[in-house]
């Protein structure tokens, strides 16, 4: 009967233990996917910084060319106005078209910029929300874990005594 016992105790101590492997793997398994988000979320958060850093550039560049191209529009408007017959405006005008496809361009990539950093941050927001999720199931796997560590030690303290008994009556 005490050999029955003793095997019914040993096989729920196998149990805990493979129940304890198994959430061992699961909370190694949730660590590292919680280390490559992490790792994820400071990559994108580099990313905004330098594409908010290029967004800014490109902001000054098209305001530095917008205030060219208005002081070209003025030269050019007082040059009419003073020399109209003498002078040859195809320059200055190809000038001014060059400058105003130039802003467009700045003004489209911008944009494009923008976007990228609405998506950027879009794709952020998810890692961090997957990071709390994963977070919270990591502290639950490692509540469980110590649960079933304290459950093992205690049978273990249980039937230390039994397997000596045991030990002694085979003697």
């Amino acid at each position: 009967m005490r050999a029955g016992k003793q095997e019914r105790k040993t096989e729920k101590i196998e149990e805990l233990q493979k129940d304890y492997n198994e959430i061992s793997k699961q909370l190694a398994g949730a660590e590292e996917k919680l280390n490559y988000l992490c790792k994820s979320q400071t990559e994108k958060e580099n990313l905004i910084e330098q594409k908010q850093k290029e967004i800014t550039e490109i902001e000054t560049e098209i305001e530095n060319r917008t205030k060219r191209h208005e002081e070209l529009l003025a030269s050019r408007e007082e040059i009419e106005s003073a020399h109209a017959q003498e002078f040859d405006f195809s320059s200055l005008e190809e000038k001014v078209e060059q400058l105003k496809e130039d802003l467009e361009l700045k003004q489209d990539e911008s944009s494009q910029l923008s976007e990228e950093v609405e998506e950027a941050k879009l794709e952020l927001n998810e890692v961090e929300q997957t990071i709390s999720r994963n977070s919270s199931r990591m502290e639950d796997f490692s509540a469980s874990l110590q649960d079933i560590t304290v459950e093992i030690e205690a049978l273990e303290k249980q039937y230390s005594g039994v397997s000596q008994e045991l030990a002694n009556e085979r003697d």
